[in-house]
């Protein structure tokens, strides 16, 4: 048993080494050495993938993850890892179940949230793509990818960006045969972890209260269906303790029919 494990450790050093040079298909070489003694080796398993996904042989490394799945295998980077190989495989549905299995284990890594962002918003769910965005931002310590993810947020409510207390921007456009309109605000409640959209159409009748999107700070967000027979929309800012900003007293209204 020591000699094999000897051997097994051998070839997952070497293995490593070549890794680190980027010699793929050698370190390959090496782990597949070592998983002919123990195909049940979760070290071996893990790098096996690994490799794979280097060489963009995600077909190879979903094996390999599947194995150790099988295993009972069970971290956050684990079912991250799995759900990054099904997202390259366009296997869409099985890497959101991965990705939100990797936050229900460590819900304060960012990576799924941003994967979960680009599922949403391939399901043309904006609001929930803006959220997972939005948790990517506020998790993430790469500053210069950060930036990108808020130019990409602003993109896609397709309206400027706030920098004054009290600000606020709208934008209206149909979007896949639906009337939306998109708001962004800079919060004068930096206390605040809850912001609410008050708003009624058609001069205040249909009111609702909609939670909005902490974007970064105190930005804030929300996207708003609206049916085609919305001429107007009017609204004021609320907070969970009941605090209006009603800009100034006269509410913002945005009309909808040119």
């Amino acid at each position: 048993m020591e000699e094999k494990n000897n051997k097994i450790n051998d070839f997952l050093e070497m293995g490593k080494l070549y890794l680190d040079d980027n010699s793929i298909d050698e370190a390959i070489k090496e782990f597949k050495k070592g998983f002919e003694i123990d195909n049940k080796n979760r070290e071996i398993l893990d790098l096996l993938a690994y490799s794979y996904y280097l060489k963009e042989d995600f077909i190879e490394a979903k094996k390999y993850y599947k194995m150790l799945s099988e295993l009972g295998e069970n971290t956050s980077q684990f079912h991250y890892n799995f759900g990054l190989v099904h997202y390259m495989l366009s296997d869409i549905s099985q890497a959101e179940v991965e990705f939100r299995k990797a936050l229900e284990i460590k819900r304060n890594t960012p990576d799924p949230y941003f994967y979960l962002g680009e599922i949403e918003l391939e399901k043309n769910h904006i609001n929930k793509a803006i959220f997972n965005y939005s948790e990517y931002l506020k998790l993430s310590t790469d500053t210069e990818y950060k930036e990108k993810v808020l130019k990409n947020i602003i993109e896609l409510l397709g309206i400027d960006m706030v920098n004054n207390k009290g600000e606020l921007n709208y934008g209206k456009k149909e979007y896949n045969g639906r009337r939306h309109i998109s708001i962004i605000y800079y919060s004068i409640f930096p206390e605040s972890k809850k912001l609410l959209l008050h708003y009624g159409t058609n001069g205040w009748q249909n009111i609702h209260d909609q939670k909005m999107i902490n974007i970064t700070e105190n930005i804030w967000a929300i996207v708003i269906h609206l049916p085609q027979e919305v001429s107007t929309i009017e609204f004021s800012i609320l907070t969970e303790s009941g605090e209006f900003d009603n800009n100034k007293g006269a509410d913002w209204k945005v009309n909808l029919v040119d």
